[in-house]
Parts: C-alpha cells; structure tokens; sequence
C-alpha cells in the first residue's frame, strides 16, 4: 500500500484539529456533565465531536492531494475546474457528515457542528506559524 507524504501545512493541521476536538470535547463533556447532570448526553456530543474532526483529518488528506494535482496540471482552465470540483466535493462531504450525525443515534449533531469548527481553527493556526520551518529535505520539491 503507498503512502501518501503529507505538505507542511496539512502535517501541522491535523494535530491542531484533535487537539482542537479534545479539548472542545472535554469542555462539552463537562458543561453537559455538570449543567444538565446527564453523563449520557455529554458522551453523545463526545462522539459527535471526534465524529467530525475524523472527517477533517480526512479533508486535510483531500485538500493536499488537491493542491498537489493542481499544481501539476499544466492547462490553467483544467486546474480551476479540478479545483472547483474537489471544492464542491468537500462541501457536500461535510453536509454529509452533518446529515449522518443528526440520524445516527448516537451521535449528538451539536458536537459535530463543533468538530467540523476544528478544520477552521487549524486552518487559522497556520496564519502564525511558517510552514516550511521543519519540513524534511526532498518532501516538498
């Protein structure tokens, strides 16, 4: 099975998305734990929270793969269309994923609605940080 590297950007994205979910899982957790005195209720906004932030890791594998076979289309109208179209796909991957934690049973769609919050956070994490700091030689030619 081949393994596919991962950019700078999406290797410091992921960590920042499960530390992300974590903690918004923890504090959910004891907000519902706490307030509402329901341990049950708080482990299905758990679930709805890590539910979510695995499909972002998922997306964060969907958005490098893109970028890279964007970049290596050499027709500029090819690459737009290709990258509208993954866009499109990703939009819909997410309605997806909100639709399935509102009639799954054990999935609370608020806590998803928080995990699909983490790709955002990560995304605005990279704005204070420069992505080729620590990246390997030869992973980014």
């Amino acid at each position: 099975m081949k393994t596919m590297k991962l950019s700078g950007a999406a290797r410091k994205m992921i960590p920042v998305i499960l530390t992300g979910a974590l903690i918004a899982a923890a504090a959910g957790f004891a907000v519902w734990f706490f307030v509402y005195g329901d341990a049950g209720g708080g482990m299905l906004f758990v679930a709805g929270v890590f539910w979510a932030a695995a499909f972002n890791v998922l997306k964060v594998r969907m958005i490098d793969r893109m970028v890279k076979n964007t970049v290596e289309m050499t027709d500029p109208n090819a690459g737009r269309t290709y990258f509208r179209g993954q866009s499109v796909i990703r939009l819909f991957f997410t309605a997806g994923v909100l639709a399935a934690a509102h009639y799954i049973p054990f999935l609370d769609l608020l806590g998803a609605c928080v995990g699909i919050l983490t790709f955002q956070f990560a995304a605005y994490s990279l704005k204070f940080r420069k992505i080729g700091d620590d990246e390997e030689e030869g992973d980014n030619p």
